[in-house]
């Protein structure tokens, strides 16, 4: 006589939240591109929320925004990413965002520090419009190695969300 166990396991998918979005004035676009999913809540970081799949949302003022999805599906597995967003309507606002750029001139390290919105990258843009550098993962308080530009005048290109600033950049 032979005998037999089995063991049966229920394997739950865990949803994943995930999203993408554009910013336009006050207006955010955002894409829903959760997996394993079939229910969703959004928190816009304003006190509003939404349970649409990509909704877009109006903010009433510019800021800093905290934008959280959960995504659930019927398990009850449920998945949340949070994303901070800048609302900017205009290049007036992102030129009196305050920054601080020193030693200007310099001949070796750069200073940025930014008061309220951080851009996405900043760009080192020769006079013939070259670009040479591009940083990334800004910060509110940045150092950048700019020795081995040459001497001369350049341009500092702030890439923000929605907007592009420019500032002048001298190198001893």
């Amino acid at each position: 006589m032979l005998l037999a166990l089995c063991t049966t396991y229920i394997v739950n998918e865990t949803a994943i939240a995930n999203f993408t979005y554009n910013v336009n004035n006050l207006s955010v676009d955002f894409t829903n591109t959760s997996q394993n999913a079939d229910s969703y809540l959004w928190n816009f970081g304003d006190a509003n929320t939404s349970s649409d799949f990509s909704p877009t949302h109006i903010y009433s003022a510019e800021g800093n925004y905290t934008v959280q999805l959960m995504a659930t599906n019927s398990n009850n597995c449920d998945n949340t990413k949070s994303v901070n967003i800048d609302v900017i309507t205009d290049i007036y606002s992102v030129k009196n965002n305050q920054y601080s750029i020193y030693p200007n001139p310099t001949n070796g390290k750069l200073n940025i520090v930014f008061n309220k919105y951080f851009p996405k990258s900043i760009t080192i843009i020769d006079l013939t419009g070259k670009i040479l550098v591009e940083y990334k993962d800004i910060s509110k308080t940045n150092t950048f190695n700019v020795h081995k530009l040459q001497k001369g005048i350049y341009l500092l290109k702030f890439n923000y969300e929605t907007s592009i600033a420019t500032d002048k950049l001298i190198i001893e």
